[in-house]
């Protein structure tokens, strides 16, 4: 988790600098705005569940676990990157003043859910390495 969240966080210095330097928009996916930093909360929460839980079934094999837990995210990326260019979610990749707040929410709901799913999967791996632990 603490890899995580420095991850995310690093990369704030980059996006003011990056938009000082006026470097054009990511012609392919999402830039950097408040909304792509929610979706990385749910990104890495969705990967914590899957890649926790599929472990501490046994303690071992953590290279399947591993790509057990990359397929969904995988694929939740495609999707959140996608969002880019559907003009009804522009909003999502824009750094005009008048969409922060629907930015803001989708950040909110990326820390809620990256905080119950780490919970959740806390209790879920603790459960299960009692049990491979006896």
């Amino acid at each position: 988790v603490f890899f995580q969240l420095f991850q995310l966080l690093f990369s704030i210095p980059f996006v003011f600098l990056r938009n000082t330097m006026n470097i054009a928009n990511n012609p392919v996916g999402l830039d950097a705005t408040v909304a792509w930093y929610g979706f990385g909360f749910i990104l890495y929460a969705v990967f914590d569940l899957v890649f926790l839980t599929a472990f501490y079934k046994s303690g071992y094999k953590v290279g399947k676990s591993f790509i057990f837990a990359a397929i969904p995210m995988a694929f939740l990326m495609v999707a959140i990157e996608a969002t880019a260019h559907i003009p009804a979610l522009a909003w999502m990749d824009s750094y005009q003043p008048a969409y922060i707040r629907m930015q803001v929410l989708i950040l909110i709901a990326g820390v809620i859910c990256f905080t119950v799913f780490m919970v959740l999967a806390y209790q879920i791996s603790v459960k299960r390495f009692t049990n491979v632990d006896m």
